[in-house]
C-alpha cells in the first residue's frame, strides 16, 4: 500500500539541468541544418531575452495562466485523493485464523504500509497476538513436496498450522482496500493519520 513516488520529470531541478545540457547541441544541429553559422540561433534567443521590452499585459497573462494551471492541478489532485478510512481496517479472518496488523508511515517518503502483521491465537482463552513460527515440516505427495509451517503461541504454548502466509495475507488486505470491500475493525486512527 504505498503511494507512487514522483516521476523524475516532475522535478524542476532535473528538467532545468537537462534543458541546459541539451539546448546548445540542439541549437548547433538546427544551425547546421539551416546552413547558418553555429550559435546563431542560441545568440538570437539570448539577445531577444536580454533586449526584450516587457509589457504589463504579458506579465498579467503569465500570472493568470500560472494561476489557472495551479487551480487545474489542485482539482486533479483532489480527485486522486483516496480517503484514509482503510487505516481503521486492522484485522482480517482468513481460514481458521484471525490476522492483526498496524499501519506505519515512512517519515521520508510518506508511504503507508502494513506492519506487525501477525496471526492471532485461535484459543479462545488466550487470544494472543504473539504467535511465532516454530518449525517447518515437509510433506511428500508423489512428485510434489509441500511445506507446512507450524506456529506456537507464546502464552498458551499450543502449536497451530496457520492458514496463509504473510505475503498472501498482505495481498488479500491490499485487494480488499482497492475493491473497497474491507470492514473497519477499529475506531482509532494511527498516530500519523491523526496529525495530518
Amino acid at each position: 500500500m504505498s503511494d507512487k513516488k514522483e516521476h523524475w520529470i516532475k522535478n524542476p531541478w532535473i528538467v532545468g539541468v537537462v534543458l541546459l545540457v541539451f539546448t546548445p547541441p540542439l541549437s548547433g544541429i538546427w544551425d547546421f541544418i539551416k546552413g547558418i553559422p553555429y550559435w546563431t540561433t542560441l545568440t538570437t534567443i539570448w539577445n531577444w531575452f536580454v533586449n526584450c521590452e516587457l509589457k504589463l499585459w504579458w506579465i498579467l497573462v503569465y500570472f493568470f495562466c500560472m494561476g489557472l494551471i495551479s487551480a487545474i492541478k489542485a482539482e486533479i489532485q483532489k480527485k486522486r485523493y483516496i480517503p484514509r478510512t482503510y487505516l481503521r481496517f486492522t484485522a482480517l479472518k482468513y481460514g481458521n485464523f484471525k490476522w492483526k496488523w498496524t499501519w506505519a508511515q515512512d517519515n521520508l517518503t510518506k508511504d503507508i504500509d502494513i506492519s506487525n502483521l501477525t496471526p492471532v491465537c485461535p484459543n479462545s482463552d488466550c487470544n494472543n497476538n504473539s504467535i511465532y513460527e516454530s518449525r517447518t515440516a515437509s510433506k511428500k505427495d508423489g512428485r510434489f513436496t509441500s511445506y507446512v509451517k507450524y506456529h506456537t503461541c507464546s502464552i498458551c504454548n499450543k502449536e497451530f498450522v496457520v492458514d496463509g502466509h504473510d505475503s498472501m495475507i498482505r495481498n488479500i488486505i491490499e485487494d480488499r482496500i482497492r475493491a473497497n470491500t474491507f470492514v473497519e475493525t477499529t475506531n482509532e486512527l494511527p498516530e500519523f493519520a491523526r496529525k495530518s
